[in-house]
């Protein structure tokens, strides 16, 4: 999939917001998040065409946009999520998304077969955008 003719938003915020994961492209059937850093996220929105050199910035990002990054990065992870802040951990760990995946990660016969089951999609995307 082409990323460039699309509408990039990056979201920056003044206090750590964005935890890190180790599967950090979260491709949603609109939109392409990635956490560049605990205080930065780019969102790629596929349903907005745009001019190459135009890129937008926010210094702040909603609370269902902020949904939509967690539920999406728990449903993404293999193995850990980065916080760095407790109280954001805990905030996330209270959610049924997250329960979800942890149970699921539980019953999972190894970390290796499950990245190579959903992570395969993931890095095909990758190395497809890449040889563009």
């Amino acid at each position: 999939m082409t990323f460039a003719p699309f509408h990039w938003h990056y979201y920056r915020t003044a206090s750590d917001t964005f935890p890190l994961n180790d599967s950090p492209i979260l491709v949603t059937e609109d939109t392409v998040m990635v956490a560049l850093s605990p205080r930065l996220m780019l969102e790629i929105d596929r349903t907005k065409q745009q001019r190459f050199d135009a890129i937008s910035y926010s210094n702040y990002i909603c609370p269902q946009k902020l949904d939509v990054f967690r539920v999406s990065t728990i449903r993404n992870t293999y193995r850990e999520i980065i916080f760095s802040s407790a109280a954001r951990l805990e905030d996330w760990k209270a959610s049924p998304e997250f329960q979800a995946r942890h149970e699921l990660m539980q019953g999972s016969p190894s970390y290796v077969e499950m990245l190579e089951k959903d992570g395969s999609k993931e890095l095909w995307n990758i190395n497809a955008f890449a040889n563009r």
